[in-house]
């Protein structure tokens, strides 16, 4: 896997309008090992990167705290992995901002919905980090029987994702 530094990373994100920058990590949280043993896959968690008031932000679904925006460099510095990827969108960037920043208020997670996803069909508009992530970024999974995994989503990615070092 190619590896990006996160300066490097922050300037291709400031002056990319035509894509939308997800991340995946392997979280250590509980619910992060159980997804990723239950998936049998490395990455446990996804979330959107986003260039706004000169700054990288992360916007992601979190158990126990619904849907964030965190500087990148402060939430991303200290996982042990983390993968980057992009995806073409048809959405003008600031519009797609404001969507995702008004689930900040509007939408919380689902807990029982993330830990049911690796055995059931879940697509129905739950709130946690991979559907919230395919809904918004418009990643279509129609042939899954199953709920959306986060390393489904880092497959989508244009090209196989770059692993994130600082």
């Amino acid at each position: 896997m190619k590896t990006i530094q996160y300066n490097v990373l922050r300037e291709k994100i400031e002056n990319d309008h035509d894509h939308t920058w997800i991340f995946g990590t392997a979280s250590q949280s509980f619910i992060g090992r159980l997804i990723r043993k239950a998936t049998k896959t490395k990455v446990s968690h996804v979330g959107f990167l986003v260039f706004f008031f000169d700054r990288l932000w992360v916007v992601e679904m979190m158990e126990g705290a619904g849907c964030r925006v965190v500087p990148a460099s402060n939430r991303l510095k200290n996982e042990k992995f983390v993968q980057v990827g992009r995806i073409k969108t048809d959405m003008f960037q600031i519009d797609f901002i404001r969507s995702i920043l008004a689930d900040v208020y509007m939408v919380q997670y689902d807990m029982i919905g993330a830990l049911l996803s690796p055995f059931i069909d879940t697509k129905t508009g739950q709130a946690f980090c991979s559907e919230w992530v395919s809904r918004k970024a418009q990643i279509q999974f129609s042939t899954l029987d199953r709920g959306i995994y986060p390393s489904d989503v880092m497959e989508k990615c244009e090209y196989p994702p770059y692993q994130l070092i600082f």
